[in-house]
């Protein structure tokens, strides 16, 4: 496994080349006086082959989404991982 941390920008370089198998997307209910668009939305994650969202939970405010190129995930429990 590999957890890769970055900016959209290195986000979406790695789903655009296809190299994502899972992601989990947190969303926060932030909003910034100049916000930077991420561009990553379900289009992009469908089109890297991340065709199946597990499903999602809250979690101290925030919408954490789980993505799956095969369905599967490590844990039966989506919250229990990583």
């Amino acid at each position: 496994h590999i957890m890769v941390e970055g900016g959209p920008n290195t986000a979406r370089s790695f789903l655009e080349q296809g190299l994502v198998d899972r992601a989990i997307l947190v969303r926060a209910p932030m909003t910034f006086r100049e916000g930077l668009p991420s561009h990553i939305d379900d289009i992009l994650l469908e089109s890297a082959g991340l065709k199946h969202c597990l499903g999602s939970y809250a979690s101290d405010g925030d919408l954490i989404e789980c993505w799956s190129r095969d369905g599967s995930w490590p844990h039966e429990n989506m919250q229990q991982w990583p």
